[in-house]
């Protein structure tokens, strides 16, 4: 399986839009958390393929998965982060379709979105994971990322949650 990804123009969100959709139903049947139904909307999404980079992650040809990067991000509290006055690339919207999770993609996007991270001259690589999904926050904790706190967020219906932010300061990759 060769793995690539590739930056997509708002018109072409739909078929990631449909994995995101796959993926919160996959999460809410597997760990009871439903912080992913509805996922954000198709509106949002293509609105994100604007003024971010939304990618298609491909096995081969066919599209597996997606995630969303741009350099500015969410509303924390600076003080979290190792140096505030970092450059940083910030990270959301990781899917990758169920049936294909546990296989290293993951890994392998992680490893893209850091290289992406220098390529921009970015010092770190920040997200977040909501905190109950003990296995993906674990899954980062062992990719090098730390957890800066837990902070709270609220979806489009209103919903509060728990998130886990993360960060990896990155050294020198040459």
């Amino acid at each position: 399986m060769k793995l690539s990804y590739r930056k997509v123009t708002a018109d072409e969100v739909g078929p990631l839009h449909a994995i995101v959709w796959e993926c919160g139903r996959d999460i809410a049947d597997r760990f009871g958390l439903i912080h992913w139904l509805p996922p954000y909307s198709i509106e949002a999404m293509r609105e994100n393929a604007v003024s971010r980079n939304v990618h298609a992650i491909y096995a081969d040809s066919e599209i597996i998965g997606t995630f969303t990067t741009g350099t500015y991000g969410w509303k924390y509290d600076e003080h979290i982060w190792a140096d505030r006055n970092h450059r940083a690339l910030y990270l959301g919207k990781l899917a990758i379709r169920p049936h294909l999770q546990g296989a290293g993609i993951g890994s392998w996007v992680i490893g893209q979105v850091e290289q992406q991270a220098c390529d921009l001259v970015c010092q770190t690589v920040r997200f977040d994971a909501i905190t109950a999904h003990t296995k993906l926050v674990n899954f980062y904790l062992k990719l090098g990322y730390q957890p800066r706190g837990p902070q709270q967020v609220t979806d489009p219906l209103g919903r509060k949650w728990e998130v886990t932010a993360l960060e990896k300061v990155l050294g020198n990759r040459d």
